[in-house]
């Protein structure tokens, strides 16, 4: 093993121990006399790149996450890049474009460093053991500071060609390779030509910066581009720790004994990295393939039996190959030894399309619903043409009774033509919101019928989403006599249920209907209150 290593920052502080064998850092041995920077090395590194990746592996490489340098510290240590990593685990139907900006500040060195009074009756007692329990046989000698900025776009269409251009388009458009603009164009190219069955999510991970120099950025490459250009200000007016330099105790020097080499074991960690990669990328697949509406997403599945036993196939294996490395790593399997997994089933699954007779079946059962449902009819009405209302139809009986947007709702909007779409988006947004706000909307619809004066006001504007948010306000602010709850004053659990509404009213319209007609609501009733 070298003298000195870098390994990620963890919260450690110069001059504190760190056990190379458990990988942990341990209390400190060491006084520090002066922690200062270079004065002749006291700028900025900057790198940055935008790629394209098809693997775990590759994403986390991209991320710079290295395979085979962060093997014996990463798969432990955890940390947020690793979270971020494995939260968006790649899987095998997206495109991913994966961008990174790091930036390093001059670094702080520690200078005349000196054994503590504890550490140095060890030493001079010849107890390595009982050292290197309390102080490792590492310390840390040097602190990078600075800052890294990692975006994940994940790009989804039914037309790989589609998928294709868009990675393309947001990957050049990132590195300034063509005019701004190139990824609207292909996005709206692409919705219009798979009648909306395409998709960019973007995730974002940022440590360096305060208030809105870590606001997210959206799939704007614009303002990705704006964020990296700024970036390197706010690493060094907020910086947060990088990276550390550990270096063995006998630089100082003391006689203390380093650990022997294993580069054994370090090759056994860094193929159970690889493999983990891989389990965690099957179990994203099998997340979506267990998904409560994944029949929308593909054909001839399995029983729901048999994926769970998929699952546990890959958990287990998962669990074990984690808990070998471990052992490695804590010198527990000596000497080391590969992990050798059970053979596991291949994922061979195909995407499938939303059948003709789904979507019948799905029309008949909103129409079924709205025929006793007076203000979903009303709303309904309001579609401009009868392919509106089809989608007004579908949408109503595939969100009936559920408060959140999935996949195979989605996949289900997709399947549609353009105008029905529109009748799609408006009819789950109301039935999402009024599922999440039953009662409420239920007394506010009871109120404004027995009393002329709401329901007026209630129909001030032609709008579904805004009478059905100006009934939740209606309930909570309405005559008690008449089932209301009477309330007096605006407050923040009021404003917890608006913000609900235009959350859930923004997941597929860039409308703000439902918490208009909330907040026309709530000042009606005040300002009726203030009149008595």
């Amino acid at each position: 093993m070298s003298q000195t290593i870098l390994v990620p920052f963890n919260d450690q502080q110069i001059g504190q121990g760190f056990n190379f064998d458990s990988r942990e850092s341990v209390g400190s041995g060491l006084s520090v006399e002066k922690i200062s920077d270079d004065p002749n090395a006291n700028g900025q590194i900057v790198r940055t790149s935008f790629k394209s990746v098809s693997t775990q592996d590759s994403l986390m490489e991209s991320l710079g996450i290295s395979v085979s340098a962060d093997a014996r510290y990463g798969l432990f240590s955890g940390g947020a890049k690793f979270d971020f990593a494995q939260s968006h685990a790649v899987n095998s139907f997206s495109s991913f474009i994966v961008g990174r900006c790091e930036v390093h500040n001059a670094t702080q060195h520690g200078n005349g460093f000196q054994l503590t009074p504890t550490a140095q009756e060890l030493v001079a007692a010849g107890n390595t053991k009982d050292f290197k329990t309390a102080f490792g046989d590492m310390f840390v000698r040097s602190l990078k500071t600075g800052g890294e900025f990692c975006v994940v776009a994940q790009i989804t269409s039914v037309s790989e060609a589609h998928q294709s251009k868009m990675a393309a388009s947001l990957h050049a458009e990132c590195n300034g390779l063509v005019a701004s603009g190139s990824l609207k164009a292909s996005f709206d190219t692409a919705m219009a030509e798979t009648s909306g069955r395409s998709e960019i999510t973007v995730f974002m991970s940022q440590a360096g910066g305060v208030g809105g120099q870590v606001s997210f950025t959206g799939p704007d490459a614009t303002k990705i581009l704006e964020r990296l250009s700024m970036f390197p200000q706010s690493a060094h007016d907020h910086p947060v720790g990088y990276e550390v330099e550990l270096a063995t105790y006998d630089t100082i020097p003391i006689t203390v004994a380093s650990p022997e080499e294993r580069e054994d074991r370090n090759i056994v960690l860094t193929d159970c990295l690889t493999q983990k990669n891989k389990l965690l990328q099957a179990l994203a697949d099998l997340n979506l393939l267990t998904s409560p509406n994944a029949d929308l997403f593909f054909d001839n599945l399995p029983p729901s039996t048999d994926l769970a036993k998929l699952v546990e196939q890959y958990r287990s294996t998962l669990n074990a190959l984690m808990a070998h490395a471990i052992k490695v790593a804590k010198g527990k399997i000596d000497p080391p030894q590969l992990f050798v997994p059970a053979a596991l089933p291949p994922l061979n699954f195909k995407k499938r399309s939303v059948t003709a007779d789904e979507k019948v079946n799905f029309g008949n059962a909103g129409a079924a619903i709205i025929r006793t449902d007076p203000l979903a009819a009303a709303f309904r009405s309001l579609q401009g043409n009868e392919l509106r209302r089809m989608g007004f139809d579908i949408g109503i009986g595939a969100t009936s009774g559920q408060t959140s947007w999935g996949s195979g709702k989605q996949n289900l909007l997709e399947s549609l033509d353009f105008e029905q779409q529109i009748g799609f988006r408006q009819a789950s947004t109301f039935a999402m919101i009024r599922n999440n706000e039953p009662v409420l909307a239920s007394k506010g619809a009871d109120i404004a019928q027995a009393d002329p004066q709401i329901e007026i006001a209630r129909k001030s504007r032609a709008s579904g989403l805004f009478w059905l948010g100006f009934d939740i306000a209606t309930g909570l602010y309405g005559d008690p006599t008449l089932a209301g709850l009477g309330q007096t004053a605006k407050g923040p659990g009021k404003n917890k249920i608006r913000f609900k509404l235009d959350e859930l009213e923004h997941i597929l319209l860039p409308s703000s209907e439902a918490s208009r007609g909330f907040v026309t609501s709530e000042e009606f009733h005040l300002g009726r209150k203030k009149q008595l």
